[in-house]
């Protein structure tokens, strides 16, 4: 049985026949956006089934689709295939949309030294090539829904499942049909995109009709009215979302889980990367672009003075802000034997500065207590210090919502804010000022 879903985008139909059972089928969607193509597997008709996943699952469909343009991390960059001529990933953002009137994706990068820029747009030619892909359905029974997944590859060990969808309101559908030996035109379930097998996972890319693109991962279907904007922490790829006509900013959305990310060179730092990646989506989703943005060297060290002022009443003690040298690893560093808060040009941010001043104040307030914070390290006690910072200079923040978002990423955080401010609301008032959000609000928009 041979399906042609150029588009890549394949739905399950549940329909109940004439004998009161339930028969699935995989329908397809063209290059051009429409659907009606339809195949049927051999095993079609649903069973029950008891014990083990309870799953039934039907014979094999290949489906035949477009090959995708994919992109994935390997070895801390983004790659594409097929190759970008001049493509170079300096800052770790790329945008990818179709270009006008023509059937290719135009691509463009963040470049510079502070990663401020956009690069000029490089143009990728998706694939012409065809790739068969076996396909077959899996349902299984909850009360009077069907749940649903298409399981794609070869073997148990070999299959990815597409996300599961569910329709519901089929046990009526079965009575009737029992009763007066009627069929029931079909139900589609929510669409999916068919994934090409890649260790790791990848975003894949495909061109539609009308200088159309569509975009999904694992199955799952991106938006992609605004285009595609990916970024790569550590251990995450977000996609920047963007709607509606004037495509203002909606969200950082989590797409892929690296499995490959760097282990920290200090094993006892060893939710370092998570904490990272935590803070940038607590930033971008909870706080907003006051405290993403560029800020100059001297506001760094006003934000920095000014939360000494705020916790240990004077900002004598607080640690100076330094360009850092040019093969630091990281945007930001603590350099607890001098003292010193050591940013690159990409890193003179308010969030990044914010983190590195909370490694110099646990060291101040624990080094006595915990020699674990003499060096800069990410611990539960370190979390804690940044949602209580957080939610001290931004206004209308939600602490819970960042615990919540610390669960998504694996960081354990304490319960207990290790420091508590000395100062009051004119103090508080003053880093905020010095931050740049003080009339913005929490989102910082």
């Amino acid at each position: 049985m041979l399906l042609q879903a150029l588009s890549g985008e394949v739905r399950v139909t549940v329909r109940v026949d004439n004998r009161a059972e339930v028969v699935v089928a995989l329908e397809g969607r063209d290059s051009e956006g429409q659907w009606g193509a339809t195949a049927q597997p051999t095993d079609a008709i649903v069973e029950q089934r008891e014990g083990e996943d309870g799953w039934w699952r039907s014979s094999v469909v290949t489906v035949e689709v477009q090959q995708a343009v994919l992109i994935w991390v390997e070895d801390g960059v983004f790659a594409t295939e097929p190759p970008v001529v001049g493509y170079a990933d300096d800052c770790g953002i790329l945008f990818v949309a179709p270009r006008e009137e023509a059937e290719a994706l135009s691509v463009s990068t963040v470049t510079g030294a502070a990663c401020d820029r956009w690069s000029a747009p490089l143009d990728l030619t998706p694939p012409a090539e065809l790739v068969g892909l076996t396909a077959r359905i899996a349902a299984r029974w909850s009360g009077d829904c069907v749940d649903l997944r298409i399981e794609v590859g070869e073997g148990p060990g070999g299959r990815r499942s597409t996300p599961m969808s569910r329709v519901c309101g089929l046990a009526e559908r079965v009575r009737a049909a029992a009763a007066d030996g009627e069929g029931f035109v079909p139900q589609a379930a929510a669409p999916v995109i068919l994934p090409v097998l890649r260790e790791g996972g990848a975003i894949e890319l495909r061109m539609g009709g009308d200088y159309r693109m569509n975009a999904a991962v694992g199955g799952r279907i991106l938006p992609t009215d605004c285009g595609v904007q990916l970024e790569r922490g550590f251990r995450s790829v977000w996609q920047h979302r963007y709607e509606g006509e004037a495509c203002g900013w909606a969200s950082l959305d989590r797409i892929l889980e690296l499995d490959d990310g760097p282990v920290p060179e200090d094993v006892l730092d060893e939710q370092q990367y998570e904490v990272y990646d935590w803070e940038y989506d607590v930033t971008s989703n909870l706080l907003g672009s006051g405290w993403t943005r560029s800020i100059t060297f001297e506001r760094a060290q006003e934000i920095v003075d000014a939360i000494y002022a705020d916790f240990y009443g004077a900002s004598d003690g607080a640690p100076r802000v330094m360009i850092a040298p040019e093969d630091q690893q990281f945007t930001g560093a603590y350099d607890s034997g001098r003292h010193v808060i050591l940013l690159t040009p990409s890193g003179v941010r308010p969030y990044v500065v914010i983190h590195e001043a909370a490694h110099a104040m646990l060291r101040l307030s624990l080094a006595a207590a915990n020699a674990y914070y003499l060096e800069s390290r990410h611990g539960p006690v370190f979390g804690a210090l940044m949602i209580a910072l957080w939610t001290r200079y931004a206004e209308g923040f939600d602490p819970e919502a960042a615990r919540a978002f610390a669960g998504v990423y694996g960081v354990k955080l304490d319960h207990l804010f290790p420091i508590e401010p000395s100062g009051d609301e004119q103090t508080r008032r003053a880093v905020r000022e010095a931050l740049g959000v003080a009339e913005l609000g929490g989102r910082g928009e």
